[in-house]
């Protein structure tokens, strides 16, 4: 189970990952980051993957993101 501050620090860290989102070099930045995230974070990578999934879901139908 989640603790609030590891979910609060989780969306700090998607919110960072999000920046890198407007670069060339995205995907590698943002893998390097993720990985990051597990290895320090205690998180597994079923658990990151599932709240990443659902983080992606909330952007695509996030109204800002629609009039982008």
């Amino acid at each position: 189970m989640l603790t609030q501050e590891t979910i609060s620090t989780f969306q700090a860290q998607v919110e960072r990952f999000q920046q890198y989102l407007d670069f060339p070099h995205a995907q590698h930045e943002a893998s390097a980051k993720l990985a990051e995230i597990v290895s320090t974070r205690g998180i597994s990578q079923d658990e990151l993957t599932q709240e990443i999934a659902q983080l992606q879901l909330m952007i695509a139908t996030h109204p800002w993101v629609k009039t982008r």
